[in-house]
């Protein structure tokens, strides 16, 4: 079947171009405002308390080490202090960081990141694995490596 359109009608052909635009309307319309474009947290939440602290100026947060060795002991209170009350500011919580499941993390030092399909990790001609190839080639570059975070996307 064969639909023919007659553009020699004005009124036709407007009510035709209206009738594209709003099924095009419609169809970004839909797109916009899905859920998944929505942010999955508030900046600013339902008590209208702001969730995220502004930046603080560098002279907050870089400090020139003390002026001398007796100044040391009064220089690192202060850094403690500091710390501490910006732990508060950011109504810091270190309960993930306690979990004695991840206490393994806290002796990483060294980690290496890579994608599973790296050739250095992967050899798509086997088709196999080489994690001890990978290992000694990324050791004999850059030193004892701790952990190893295999990227999957």
């Amino acid at each position: 079947m064969q639909v023919q359109t007659d553009f020699t009608n004005p009124s036709r052909a407007l009510l035709l171009l209206t009738f594209n635009l709003l099924i095009l309307s419609s169809l970004f319309g839909a797109a916009a405002f899905a859920d998944e474009w929505k942010p999955r947290h508030d900046l600013v939440s339902h008590t209208g308390v702001l969730n995220l602290t502004p930046l603080p100026p560098p002279s907050e947060v870089f400090f020139p080490g003390p002026a001398s060795a007796s100044d040391q002991p009064q220089w690192l209170q202060g850094l403690k202090e500091w710390r501490n009350n910006r732990r508060v500011l950011l109504r810091y919580n270190p309960a993930q960081y306690e979990r004695a499941d991840l206490e393994w993390t806290q002796h990483i030092f060294s980690q290496v990141q890579l994608l599973v399909w790296d050739r250095s990790f992967y050899d798509p001609d086997k088709g196999e694995y080489t994690v001890d190839r990978f290992l000694s080639e990324t050791e004999a570059r850059m030193g004892p490596i701790d952990a190893v975070l295999i990227w999957h996307v």
